[in-house]
């Protein structure tokens, strides 16, 4: 029987409504990040969607999961089971993940799950560029400023996309 650990709470929830991008809170210019780890938790793989928190300067987790393996069925339950924790946090069955863009690794099953859970057009939101994660003896303010590059090609990378999809 698979089995998978989900977890969130009610404030990572209401961060990742406020990065709605048709919002007008701070949080609706930030992309939200996916990747996985297999060191977290024995036998296990460890799925986490982030955000990057202008006000605390940091990196914020906004869900993690613990599953058996990394496949586009797991990355498919880990983002239905994201969008009904954000339906029932924000107590309305409407509401899905909207961000402005999601930045992600080249792994088909990243993009296979995305594309069954949020449609075609999630393609067109969702960059695959994180290819090199920054050193662990880099600095606080190294990654940083590396993870706001990332941002920034990112953001340029979806307006490209967008244009050059009207």
């Amino acid at each position: 029987m698979p089995s998978h650990l989900f977890k969130t709470s009610k404030v990572r929830m209401a961060i990742a409504q406020n990065m709605n991008r048709d919002g007008d809170q701070f949080m609706s210019k930030e992309f939200c990040y996916f990747d996985s780890k297999v060191k977290r938790c024995r036998n296990f793989v460890t799925l986490t969607a982030s955000t990057y928190h202008p006000l605390l300067k940091q990196q914020t987790v906004l869900a993690v999961m613990e599953a058996e393996n990394e496949n586009s069925d797991k990355i498919e339950i880990f983002w239905n089971l994201f969008n009904q924790a954000l339906k029932s946090a924000q107590q309305n069955k409407n509401v899905v993940l909207n961000p402005v863009g999601c930045c992600t690794d080249m792994a088909g099953a990243n993009m296979n799950a995305l594309t069954r859970v949020f449609g075609e057009t999630a393609v067109n939101f969702t960059l695959k560029i994180i290819e090199t994660r920054p050193h662990k003896s880099y600095t606080t303010m190294q990654t940083l400023k590396i993870l706001k590059y990332f941002v920034m090609i990112c953001y340029r990378q979806s307006l490209r996309r967008l244009t050059t999809l009207h």
